[in-house]
């Protein structure tokens, strides 16, 4: 399971939202996260799915022999 940054998540409000792609393709999963109190989270998988690396994103680099 993919990790999202304490950044995000400390940016929300009580009550905010945020919906993030995580991931590498081909596996990648949309997730909805919900703040619900001062140090607590919700995180729904909401579905699978493939997404292209964003314009002017640094390519991640993987293991090759």
């Amino acid at each position: 399971m993919a990790t999202v940054d304490n950044i995000w998540r400390q940016s929300l409000n009580p009550g905010g939202r945020l919906f993030i792609v995580v991931g590498q393709p081909p596996v990648m999963e949309a997730l909805l996260i919900t703040r619900v109190g001062e140090q607590e989270w919700i995180r729904e998988s909401l579905f699978d799915t493939e997404l292209p690396p964003l314009r002017g994103a640094a390519p991640i680099k993987t293991f090759e022999f």
